[in-house]
């Protein structure tokens, strides 16, 4: 259900960011002729927000939004999907089950009921990351193609449209990424017979617009208009991680592995969560990179 739609092949980002490059040119140097043409905010909402849904469920609401012409939905796991975290032994799983009742109302107010496929493997493996990319069958007025996050910088001008708490219409964001992580670690124990830290990390964007609750699945949008990222609340469980852990602490009575007093799994969760919010800031935003689209996946069970 969620195979990778295919990028839409074009030089109209490039030529983009070469009159956004020549606009800034040009306003350092006291010229206004060559930002003409440059697009405003009103015109780049009116031209990306048909591609922006509110998603209605039995558990609340979201943003997604259509990133191919087949109706291939992007959101934030969270928003479609109730999730389940157990520790079995040595490993920890965490489950993801469809919510029911989806229904995608669109920026005009078109209101519009979705039956989905059965989940596969992919959708777990995306969950864990908070990602979703949901094959609705739909065919969208417009869509927002997946652009390269890998090449977004700290400084970067991004945009961003979603429906945040009981909105019926559209809001439109501006702001900036403000910071990169191949991070927001948190340090879990001792990696025992070493003075080394054993940490816990992943990819986060934060992006400084005062994103608001209800905005979870928006994208955030580079100058390219391109997709790089989804807003979400946190990567929803670091599984491997996680899983590597409890291994770790049930090496630690053959004198290997990672020393922690008392495991749990709660707790650890917690920790994680609290370490997320704290690399928050007033009028910003978390995100996920949709580079995750391109790794290789974690091995998650779902639930049928």
């Amino acid at each position: 259900m969620t195979d990778r739609p295919q990028r839409r092949t074009t030089t109209a980002p490039r030529r983009r960011r070469r009159a956004i490059i020549a606009c800034q040119l040009a306003l350092a140097l006291g010229l206004a002729g060559p930002c003409a043409g440059a697009e405003t905010l009103a015109q780049r909402y009116e031209k990306l927000g048909c591609a922006v849904v509110r998603i209605e469920t039995s558990e609340g609401m979201g943003t997604g939004f259509f990133t191919d012409a087949e109706g291939t939905l992007a959101t934030a796991a969270h928003v479609v999907f109730t999730r389940e975290v157990r520790q079995i032994g040595s490993e920890v799983r965490l489950s993801v089950a469809l919510i029911s009742a989806l229904n995608l109302r669109t920026i005009d107010g078109r209101k519009q009921a979705v039956r989905l496929g059965p989940l596969t493997q992919r959708d777990a493996d995306l969950a864990a990351y908070d990602l979703a990319l949901l094959k609705t069958g739909i065919k969208p007025a417009c869509f927002i193609p997946i652009g390269q996050s890998g090449a977004a910088r700290i400084g970067d001008p991004v945009i961003s449209i979603g429906f945040p708490g009981s909105s019926s219409s559209g809001v439109l964001y501006e702001g900036f990424i403000s910071s990169l992580h191949v991070a927001a670690p948190t340090t879990i124990g001792l990696i025992k017979g070493t003075d080394r830290l054993y940490q816990i990390a992943e990819d986060l964007m934060r992006v400084q617009m005062p994103i608001t609750r209800g905005a979870s699945g928006a994208p955030i949008l580079s100058d390219a208009d391109e997709a790089i990222g989804v807003i979400s609340e946190i990567p929803i469980i670091w599984t491997q991680e996680l899983t590597r852990l409890v291994q770790g602490y049930a090496a630690n009575a053959s004198g290997s592995g990672v020393f922690i007093g008392g495991f749990d799994t709660t707790k650890i969760l917690a920790q994680l969560a609290w370490v997320v919010s704290e690399f928050e800031s007033p009028g910003a935003g978390i995100a996920v990179p949709l580079s995750y689209l391109d790794r290789p996946p974690a091995t998650l069970p779902r639930t049928p």
